[in-house]
């Protein structure tokens, strides 16, 4: 599971959750991660749609109640947050971070700004 934070002309700290198990147990870890850096207008951007409608529309889901009951919890903490759905074509870091951590031995990576190695797919994901 890989997580990303970065700035976009300042205004937004955009996270996005990558592919793979606990899919919401990630997206958790990115809103504590953004709170804990002190990011206030965050968007997360994610690959299911299902778990981005469930959220959005708060939604009730047995298996995942709990969770989602977390993360509805989390939303008051922040000045400005959304949740949205990108297909993966169009998600290009979340989809390159996805493959990387498929390469490495790595149990999580955090970035508190972009890395150099990721700024040619921020660039094309901003435009």
């Amino acid at each position: 599971m890989y997580i990303k934070s970065y700035h976009i002309d300042n205004k937004y700290d955009i996270v996005a959750y990558g592919d793979g198990r606990g899919r919401v147990l990630a997206l958790i870890w990115a809103i504590q991660a953004s709170y804990g850096f002190g990011h206030k207008k965050v968007i997360f951007e994610g690959d299911n749609q299902t778990i981005t409608r469930m959220i959005n529309t708060k939604s009730s889901n047995p298996r995942l109640q709990h969770f989602l009951d977390t993360i509805q919890s989390w939303i008051p903490s922040f000045e400005s947050i959304e949740f949205s759905f990108k297909h993966r074509e169009q998600n290009g870091c979340a989809d390159f971070l996805a493959k990387q951590a498929i390469k490495e031995n790595t149990q999580w990576s955090l970035f508190h700004s972009c890395p150099y190695f990721l700024s040619p797919y921020v660039n094309n994901d901003y435009s």
